[in-house]
């Protein structure tokens, strides 16, 4: 039996390790993963060569920008205001 694949996020209490909320967010395994520095987005790269951004509270998928480039995503970050996210590929 062929299993179907999920993308999970998973919010944790760094306190006492306890988890708080887990999101599924696609079928796609993440690639590269950052948060911004002001801890209010995430943002991820995927294996269909996407990109996306999240936000940390709630986990809800706030863009999906497909097809960034013909080979997935292996660095992503936000600048120090979270206005601009930047992805590279090696």
């Amino acid at each position: 039996m062929a299993s179907i694949s999920k993308t999970f996020l998973v919010k944790w209490n760094a306190t006492t390790f306890e988890r708080c909320s887990t999101k599924v967010i696609g079928k796609r395994r993440i690639t590269t993963f950052t948060i911004s520095d002001n801890g209010k987005l995430l943002g991820y790269g995927a294996s269909d060569h996407s990109i996306g951004i999240c936000d940390s509270q709630t986990l809800k998928v706030l863009l999906i920008v497909p097809n960034v480039h013909g080979f997935p995503p292996t660095t992503i970050a936000f600048n120090h205001d979270s206005t601009l996210v930047d992805f590279n590929l090696f």
